[in-house]
């Protein structure tokens, strides 16, 4: 993420002529920005996923790891009730509230929880290739009839998570028995983390001279410039993994090495 968030910086300066205050800037590359008071800060936007992955990591570790059964449980559904709780309680009819309580409680773990739980459970609990085809159609339907049914109340919607949830993974066994799909699916799979860290710095660079004024991205006016920016961001999400893989990660090597040298010469002496 970080040498992609320098780049993102250094063309905001250049090309957008946008000024980045430090302390938004060291509270992303902390990993600790989504505790800010407005999330309107995070620039670019996605990157509140990396503070929310490092939360529920530690959630992970407080709560989960090598916990017995009883306390597994018992804590997954106290946390999941607290979780519930806030997300019912701050949904008040005040649209002003909403942005100023429940967006910020949306860039927080205790959001996520419901989704977040649901994989743990299911990696703990699921044996892999139980479920039949019919069962999966089954729950695949079920699944976005609910979500479409409950993105349509304020106060349903947070369920919605777990349903997508449930709706992508009988989409994904279903559409992985055609085996050119299996194998785009899995390249895609490993290249996700850098397109999802690369494409902000695709995104502005389109909407600022490329896509015709009045339109955006992902909207009926310009999907053939949408369809160009995919594979784009697909092409820059490559030169990432490129760079990360052959650059970035034997630097971080190199320093890590050098350091446990020095490490045990001091340790020699």
């Amino acid at each position: 993420m970080a040498p992609v968030f320098f780049l993102y910086l250094l063309l905001g300066i250049c090309l957008w002529e946008k000024s980045f205050a430090w302390g938004p800037i060291l509270a992303q590359l902390t990993l600790t920005i989504n505790f800010l008071c407005s999330p309107a800060l995070i620039d670019p936007g996605v990157y509140w996923y990396f503070g929310l992955t490092l939360q529920l990591y530690i959630v992970y570790r407080l709560f989960f790891f090598h916990k017995k059964e009883k306390m597994f449980l018992a804590n997954l559904i106290v946390l999941s009730i607290v979780s519930l709780a806030l997300c019912w309680w701050l949904q008040p009819d005040d649209h002003q509230k909403i942005q100023t309580n429940y967006e910020y409680f949306s860039h927080n773990c205790v959001r996520w929880f419901l989704p977040f739980f649901m994989g743990i459970v299911c990696a703990r609990y699921a044996k892999p290739g139980s479920d039949s085809c019919l069962r999966t159609i089954f729950s695949l339907v079920c699944s976005l009839g609910l979500l479409i049914a409950f993105s349509f109340s304020q106060r349903l919607w947070i369920f919605t998570p777990m349903f997508a949830v449930i709706f992508f993974i009988g989409l994904a066994k279903l559409t992985v028995k055609i085996g050119c799909i299996k194998k785009l699916g899995i390249w895609l799979g490993s290249l996700s983390a850098y397109l999802f860290a690369a494409h902000p710095l695709v995104r502005p660079f389109f909407n600022e001279f490329i896509v015709p004024k009045g339109q955006l991205l992902m909207t009926g006016g310009s999907w053939m410039l949408t369809i160009v920016y995919l594979l784009v961001a697909v092409l820059v999400a490559m030169l990432y993994r490129w760079f990360s893989v052959h650059y970035f990660v034997s630097f971080c090597e190199k320093i890590i090495n050098r350091c446990s040298k020095g490490g045990n010469f001091k340790k020699n002496e």
